[in-house]
């Protein structure tokens, strides 16, 4: 055998004893003389009979004693000797035998661990980093409308490729423009934004048709009409967004227009109330009391100088009278004189009866042409004076408006016109029937007290009568949209909501409606000032003053001089005649026409009439609502303070100031109407309004309306 023992050589190993070096296996290694071999430890590797063990590359490991090293699954990844792979962390991936994970470009995102790829940002997210978990939803406002994007679009840039703007806007998260901005709605086609009315709803973020929100006082025809009207009653209309619950719980029908079975309308609180608490409004109590002053104030003023006349007369009578009252002589010995050859006294109570019933008249024309204009013109005005200009109906008749007759039978429009109209004609029917029963008609006395009482009845239901009449042809149209259907228009009356007036033909209702309401229109603002005109001018040659009684001219049938053939403003020279009109015109048949005015314009009442159907029913046909006719009427108003002015036709100067005054009060009006409807006008285009405190406007005009019967007031309480 041997003398020694050799070394093994790395790679090898023997044990003791032996005779031979064995080869290492893979995965383990050795040195030189080593008596067994070492496993490589994790992360290398080694072949058989390796002297040492190699590192793992990259994206590979192993474990103990491994031969070899295994590539790294997808979504790992690892480094060199390493004994396992590590996932990737969220924001990462990697591919197979990857060394590293990369970093999730934009528009991408990983947000879970250990992934071998990116995802794609969803619709209506962005990502605009690397090596990010999860997209960021866009921005209200903003949209994301692809997969993959790093940043949100801007709906109200985006005008070309995507066809929004700046009416359009988002949600958050939102992968298109879904919403529209606050002053616009989502049409039905769930596309377009389209503008929202300036008045009727409230503004917000993402309205869409049927969600609309209809402010309280407004009302709209449908959960999918894009319009709202204004309420007449306010209180009726609670708003909201549901269509079935835009009426309050008392009032029903187009616009809440309607109250419920057994309720009646309250001016007083403008609501609809229960039949069995009717009472009258407060506004009512009020303007009824003042007017009790304004007449008592007369009276009193009346009955005063009359008793200073009986005194006078006394005290003539016992020669009593001081110097300084021989003017006042001198006047009754004409008087006396004037009897004595069969005059009028001048002194008589009818000369101051008549002089406060030519004051109340005035009065009485201005409240029936003031409380109208509101429905004429179509303009509410400023509280109070529109609640002050509701009582003052009253003037024109208006009995409806006061008394509740729903409350006892069904009652419309058309039953308004019928009582308003055939009311007149009943009691004119009545007179002339009690003329005949009581042979009154033989009678000079009780004939003259009928006509002036027929007369009176013509001149106090004119306006109204003819304002109704006219108002019958007044319709509003409303464009409608119920589900489902075409946008139609439906046409009411403007005055009853509940009189459909039919829409492209009038209904079989509102048709015998519109022949009624033309024959009253022949009857009252055609007939009436007709009338007047005739009896005027068959009795011109007994009331036109001496020089056109001893002309030619009075003689003739011409209708132009009759009425304007002698030049206002004439003096005075016939003292005798004087008294004679003063006679005449309070003994007259048609002593209720003349007896107001001077023999030289005896006629005037016309131009009366003429001036009270202009600036009441007649302006309905200049378009109602519109600007023109705000305007018209001021210019009719003008028109007639200067043929007031010119002529200057009351007997009594006072009555002239009086008339003077009412008409400036109503051309006063009319120029605040006119600033309101260049208000409204203003605000329908999104402007603001002109008026800064309408409450205070409203004081004002209620000033301006009883600034005439506060002047008759002063003018008796001053006599």
């Amino acid at each position: 055998g041997a003398s020694t023992c050799s070394s093994c050589a790395s790679g090898t190993f023997s044990s003791a004893g032996t005779s031979t070096c064995t080869t290492c296996l893979a995965g383990s290694f050795s040195s030189t003389g080593a008596a067994s071999c070492t496993p490589c430890d994790p992360g290398k590797r080694a072949s058989a009979g390796s002297s040492f063990c190699e590192n793992c590359d990259g994206g590979t490991w192993s474990n103990t004693s491994s031969s070899t090293c295994i590539g790294c699954d997808a979504g790992k990844w690892s480094g060199t000797a390493s004994g396992a792979c590590i996932k990737c962390d969220v924001g990462k991936s990697s591919t197979s035998a990857a060394s590293t994970c990369s970093p999730c470009g934009v528009g991408r995102f990983q947000s879970l661990p250990g992934m071998a790829a990116c995802e794609n940002c969803t619709k209506g997210k962005a990502n605009g980093g690397t090596g990010s978990s999860e997209c960021a939803d866009c921005s209200s406002g903003y949209f994301g409308p692809r997969v993959g994007m790093s940043a949100c679009l801007k709906c109200s840039s985006e005008i070309v490729d995507y066809q929004y703007g700046p009416s359009y806007t988002s949600s958050e998260g939102s992968s298109t423009c879904d919403q529209c901005m606050k002053d616009y709605y989502r049409e039905s086609d769930g596309q377009t934004c389209v503008e929202l009315p300036i008045e009727g709803f409230n503004k917000a973020v993402g309205l869409t048709l049927t969600t609309l929100d209809v402010k309280k006082g407004w009302f709209r025809f449908g959960q999918d009409s894009p319009t709202a009207y204004a309420c007449p009653h306010p209180a009726h209309c609670a708003g909201g967004v549901n269509f079935t619950q835009l009426c309050s719980p008392v009032s029903q029908g187009v616009l809440c227009f309607d109250c419920i079975e057994d309720h009646y309308f309250d001016l007083d609180f403008g609501y609809c109330e229960p039949c069995g608490d009717f009472k009258p409004s407060t506004e009512s109590l009020v303007v009824l009391g003042l007017l009790v002053v304004v007449v008592s104030s007369l009276f009193f003023w009346y009955a005063r100088k009359k008793y200073i006349r009986h005194k006078q007369r006394k005290e003539w009578a016992q020669g009593g009278l001081e110097t300084e009252d021989t003017e006042a002589v001198g006047r009754m010995t004409l008087d006396l004189g004037t009897i004595a050859r069969g005059g009028a006294c001048n002194c008589s109570s009818g000369a101051g009866s008549s002089k406060v019933r030519n004051k109340i008249k005035i009065l009485i024309t201005f409240f029936q042409l003031a409380s109208g204009l509101d429905f004429v013109l179509d303009i509410k005005f400023p509280d109070p004076c529109q609640e002050i200009m509701d009582t003052l109906s009253f003037m024109n008749l208006e009995v409806f408006k006061f008394i509740p007759f729903e409350c006892m039978f069904e009652a419309d429009y058309f039953a308004d016109l019928l009582f308003t109209t055939l009311g007149p004609i009943a009691l004119s029917f009545s007179l002339a029937l009690i003329g005949v029963c009581t042979k009154a008609w033989s009678n000079r006395a009780a004939k003259n007290a009928l006509i002036s009482i027929f007369l009176l009845i013509t001149f106090l239901c004119l306006p109204s009568c003819s304002k109704k009449a006219f108002a019958t042809f007044k319709c509003n149209d409303y464009v409608a949209v119920y589900a489902d259907k075409e946008p139609t228009f439906e046409r009411y009356l403007a005055l009853d909501l509940s009189v459909s007036c039919g829409y492209p033909s009038a209904t079989a209702y509102y048709g015998a409606m519109t022949v009624y309401a033309s024959l009253m229109v022949i009857v009252y603002p055609i007939g009436i000032p007709a009338l007047y005109v005739v009896l005027l001018f068959k009795a011109r040659k007994e009331l036109a003053i001496p020089e056109l009684q001893l002309s030619e001219a009075a003689r003739s049938k011409s209708f132009m001089k009759t009425f304007f053939g002698y030049h206002a403003r004439t003096s005075k020279e016939h003292t005798e005649a004087d008294v004679r009109w003063e006679k005449l015109r309070e003994e007259h048949y048609l002593s209720f026409l003349i007896q107001p005015y001077e023999q030289r314009v005896y006629w005037f009442e016309v131009v009366e009439v003429m001036r009270r159907l202009f600036l009441s029913g007649v302006l309905i046909l200049f378009g109602a609502g519109t600007v023109t006719q705000v305007v018209v009427a001021c210019g009719i108003c003008l028109m007639t303070i200067k043929i007031f002015l010119f002529y200057a036709a009351f007997d009594d100067p006072d009555d002239d100031f009086i008339a003077e005054v009412a008409q400036l009060q109503l051309f006063g009006i009319l120029s605040i109407g006119l600033i309101l409807r260049f208000n409204n006008l203003i605000i329908e285009e999104g402007g603001g309004s002109l008026i800064p405190d309408e409450r205070a406007l409203g004081l004002f005009l209620t000033f301006i309306v009883f600034v005439g019967p506060g002047l008759v007031v002063l003018l008796a309480l001053r006599a």
